[in-house]
């Protein structure tokens, strides 16, 4: 009996799965389910499982695309900044040599005005993600 080896582990009285639930998917839902499984690094069933019954009040992110996205919004901000500074630059050169329009600072006041509340809606938005996160 010592070469007989036995599968598996231990047999499980409690926590078995014994119910089995199919669902058919269009070959889209199939394709977006494959990927999400490739993406996230588990397993369709493990996938399933949180999404239906695990973590119903929560949604499942693909972290890496969301850090693109953020990302790429963060290096947008930054031009329009760095834009924003070399204006401020030249307004400041015509203003020195006197050649600065009063329309032209109005203009550059409103455009800083909204890159401000865009940066503040932005910096907002990221605080209320990280702790949608935490939770």
């Amino acid at each position: 009996m010592a070469g007989i080896r036995k599968r598996g582990g231990p047999k499980l009285t409690d926590g078995k799965r014994i119910h089995l639930v199919k669902a058919m998917l269009t070959d889209n839902e199939f394709e977006q389910l494959l990927i999400l499984e490739q993406e996230l690094g588990i397993t369709r069933m493990d996938l399933m499982r949180q999404r239906l019954l695990v973590n119903t009040g929560k949604v499942l992110v693909n972290a890496k695309k969301l850090l693109d996205l953020l990302d790429a919004s963060g290096n947008t901000l930054g031009q329009i900044r760095e834009k924003l500074n070399v204006l401020m630059q030249k307004i400041s050169d015509s203003n020195e040599a006197g050649l600065l329009q009063e329309q032209t600072m109005i203009v550059f006041n409103s455009l800083l005005s909204e890159y401000i509340i865009a940066q503040r809606s932005t910096d907002k938005l990221i605080r209320q993600i990280i702790r949608l996160m935490m939770r």
